[in-house]
C-alpha cells in the first residue's frame, strides 16, 4: 500500500516538473515572437531627452506622468462603454443624415479619440494628456504648471515653449480676420492663432490636427499615421459609421508601422513629411480621415461635455440678472448707506438678485447704483481717522 502510494505520488511529481518545463519554454517562444512581430516589438524606450537646467523637470514627473496616462485610460473605457450602449442613430434624408442619436455618436466618437493615447509613436499620449476635464480641460499635473510650464510630449522629455490652451468654447472661435474697424486681428487658435480656420472653417478643428504631427508633443512623423492607427482601433466601427468605411479602402505598406513609431524630426526622414508611400487617391483618402478625426474632436468640445455655457455670465443673459447685484456688499448699522469705501467694513449677505421688472428699468436702476457706487468709491482715500473708527466700532 505504501509502495502504490509512493509510486503515484512521484509520477505525480514528474507530471508537474515536465508541464513547468513545457510552460517555461512556451512562455519563452511567445515572448519571442511577441517581440519580434510585426507591430508588436517591444523595445526599450530611448533615453530621456533631459537638457534642461537643474530644476526645471519636477522630482515627481515620471510618477504624475504614469497617473494622467492611468485616468486617460479610465475616462477612454468609460467613454467606448457609453458608445457602445448607446442605440444606433438613424439614417435617413437626402442627402443622407444620421438623425437621433448620430450627434451624439460623433460627440463620443470625438471624445474617445481625444482619449487615445496610440495616437503616438510611443502610444503614450493622447489629446487629453494636456487637457484634462477636472482642470478645465487644461494641464494636470501641478508640479509642471509650476516649473516646465509646456508638457512633455510622447518622446519624454521633449517639450514645447508654451502651456495649453484649454478646449472650453474653443470652438466658437471664429475665422482669423482683421477688423478693419478696429484695426486688430480676432479670431484663430492656438496662442499665436497659426490654427487660422482657412481650410476647414473652423480654427477648433485646425487645432486639433496640430499636436499629433508637433514634434514637441504627439511626434508623429505623418498625417496618414492617424488612419493608420485607427485601421486596428477598437472604436473603428463607430468611426466608420459616422463618416464611411473608406478608411479601409487604404492599403498601408509592410513598414507603415515602423514608420510610425519613429518620432516625427528623427535624422531618417530628412525634411519628408510624407514617409509613408501612399497612391494618390489613397493619399486624398487620408488627408479626408484627418479631417473627419478633427471634427469629431471638434464636436467633443462643442458638447455640453465641454462648453457648457454654465458661467455666471451665461446665467446672467439667461435670466437677465445683473452682474453687480451678486457682489459682496458692507453695511453698517449707525450708518445711513452700505459701506463700500473702508476696506476694515465687515461684509454682510449677498443682496437679492433683481430678476422683476423690464429689462429697461433694471438697467436704469443698474446705471444710478452705479453711479452712486462710483461716487462713494471716489471718498475711499479721504476717509476721516473718525469715520474709520466708527466704521471700526461696527465690526
Amino acid at each position: 500500500m505504501k509502495r502504490r502510494t509512493l509510486v503515484a505520488s512521484f509520477a505525480v511529481f514528474v507530471t508537474v516538473v515536465a508541464a513547468l518545463l513545457i510552460s517555461s519554454q512556451t512562455v519563452l517562444v511567445s515572448a519571442q515572437n511577441h517581440g519580434h512581430g510585426k507591430g508588436n516589438r517591444e523595445e526599450p524606450p530611448p533615453p530621456p531627452y533631459n537638457p534642461y537646467p537643474f530644476g526645471i523637470l519636477p522630482a515627481d514627473l515620471d510618477s504624475e506622468i504614469a497617473r494622467v496616462l492611468r485616468e486617460v485610460d479610465n475616462i477612454e473605457f468609460e467613454t467606448l462603454a457609453q458608445l457602445q450602449t448607446l442605440p444606433p442613430p438613424t439614417l435617413t434624408n437626402q442627402p443622407p443624415i444620421l438623425a437621433h442619436t448620430g450627434q451624439r455618436l460623433n460627440v463620443l466618437l470625438g471624445k474617445t479619440m481625444n482619449f487615445d493615447r496610440n495616437i503616438s509613436p510611443f502610444k503614450d499620449r493622447a489629446c487629453a494628456f494636456c487637457h484634462m476635464p477636472y482642470v478645465g480641460f487644461s494641464g494636470p499635473i501641478p508640479s509642471v504648471n509650476l516649473t516646465m510650464v509646456a508638457y512633455p510630449g510622447s518622446f519624454q522629455f521633449r517639450a514645447g515653449k508654451r502651456t495649453a490652451q484649454r478646449y472650453t468654447y474653443s470652438p466658437s472661435f471664429p475665422v482669423l480676420n482683421f477688423n478693419q474697424t478696429q484695426e486688430a486681428f480676432f479670431g484663430g487658435n492656438f496662442w499665436d492663432s497659426r490654427a487660422t480656420g482657412y481650410k476647414l472653417g473652423s480654427p477648433d478643428e485646425e487645432q486639433a490636427q496640430g499636436p499629433p504631427v508637433d514634434t514637441q508633443e504627439h511626434a508623429l512623423p505623418d498625417t496618414a499615421c492617424i488612419s493608420f492607427r485607427l485601421q486596428t482601433a477598437v472604436y473603428k466601427p463607430f468611426f466608420i459609421e459616422v463618416w464611411g468605411d473608406a478608411i479601409d479602402t487604404i492599403k498601408f505598406p509592410h513598414n507603415t508601422e515602423e514608420i510610425c513609431e519613429t518620432p516625427g524630426g528623427a535624422k531618417v526622414f530628412g525634411t519628408n513629411t510624407m514617409p509613408i508611400k501612399l497612391s494618390p487617391a489613397e493619399r486624398s483618402i487620408a488627408n479626408d480621415v484627418y479631417d473627419h478625426w478633427a471634427q469629431s474632436l471638434d464636436q467633443y468640445e462643442t458638447s455640453p461635455d465641454v462648453s457648457a455655457f454654465s458661467s455666471k455670465f451665461d446665467a446672467s443673459r439667461r435670466s437677465s440678472t445683473l452682474f453687480w447685484e451678486t457682489q459682496p456688499h458692507f453695511h453698517c448699522p449707525q450708518m445711513r448707506w452700505p459701506v463700500t469705501t473702508c476696506s476694515r467694513a465687515k461684509p454682510t449677505a449677498t443682496p437679492a438678485i433683481w430678476t422683476a421688472g423690464p429689462l429697461r428699468q433694471r438697467l436704469q436702476q443698474a446705471q444710478r447704483r452705479t453711479a452712486w457706487i462710483l461716487a462713494r468709491q471716489q471718498t475711499r482715500d479721504r476717509c476721516s481717522p473718525a469715520l474709520a473708527r466708527l466704521i471700526s466700532a461696527c465690526r
